[in-house]
């Protein structure tokens, strides 16, 4: 079985992760949307390129319910941010090189850096 990536055998495996019972839902009283995102991959530009498998992994979520604002976070490298989302997804960067580093890259590839403020806007 080859992970992280289109093969048969390890989407199965998604599939069954994602269709696992969640945890339960807020208490009354409680925000709607306790979480304001989900992170469809994690670092996965530094892994692989598998357009397709992220984008069953956004899909299969989606399909599920998730309805929140969907991130992927890479480290702030032109192959990483390239490789390691989709469009329409919220490109995110870590840190481990600096915070103005990693902005300045991030602002290369989120096209419209208005869209995260106006959908995070609807989440809070």
């Amino acid at each position: 079985m080859r992970l992280r990536c289109s093969h048969p055998a390890y989407l199965q495996a998604v599939d069954r992760f994602f269709d696992a019972p969640c945890p339960p839902r807020p208490a009354p009283g409680q925000p709607r949307r306790p979480h304001p995102g989900m992170q469809v991959e994690n670092e996965y530009g530094s892994y692989g390129n598998d357009r397709a498998y992220l984008r069953y992994l956004a899909e299969g979520m989606r399909a599920r319910g998730i309805d929140v604002l969907l991130f992927t976070s890479d480290g702030p490298r032109d192959a990483t941010l390239q490789a390691g989302t989709l469009p329409g997804i919220l490109k995110t960067v870590n840190f481990a090189h600096g915070v103005e580093t990693a902005l300045a890259k991030l602002r290369e590839h989120q096209l419209d850096g208005r869209s995260c403020h106006r959908v995070l806007g609807r989440l809070v």
